[in-house]
């Protein structure tokens, strides 16, 4: 965020899915101008308005744009699997935009056997153990209300 003499806030652009919503969230909290380039039409609105309050909207059509947003960019925010990323160079695993602290969050890594399965909150919580609290012995397991996995 912006110092006495750079009084500019911190800017994020938002690359985000559910695994990371919630850091975007909390930048935002702290005073960051918080840039999301999706249209959230995939979102209800309670999760739309409790995600995503205060954040600006761009339409973002090709690459080239992505790459110039991203060029203004102090922090890039990315989650989802390996595959889905826009900004981790496959090859490598190097960013796109190295000049911007470039946070990256995958339900299994960048690498390995597992790095392009899907991770929701059943999912994360069963595989950090959270859901043995839940449910019946003998029937499928129960995640933990609200969402923890995903906000943990």
């Amino acid at each position: 965020m912006g110092t006495a003499a750079d009084p500019s806030p911190l800017r994020v652009l938002d690359l985000t899915d559910e695994l990371a919503y919630q850091g975007a969230r909390l930048l935002l909290g702290l005073g960051a101008d918080v840039v999301r380039i999706e249209s959230g039409a995939e979102l209800d609105a309670a999760a739309r308005a409790h995600w995503h309050a205060g954040k600006r909207w761009v339409r973002v059509p090709d690459d080239a744009a992505l790459d110039e947003l991203a060029r203004g960019a102090d922090v890039v925010l990315e989650s989802g699997p390996a595959a889905r990323l826009r900004g981790v160079r496959a090859e490598d695993g190097t960013s796109r935009w190295p000049h911007a602290v470039h946070v990256v969050v995958t339900p299994f890594g960048l690498t390995g056997p597992r790095r392009d399965w899907l991770g929701n909150d059943l999912v994360l919580a069963s595989a950090g153990g959270m859901t043995w609290m839940g449910g019946r012995s003998d029937g499928q397991p129960k995640p933990p209300p609200r969402e923890q996995a995903l906000q943990t």
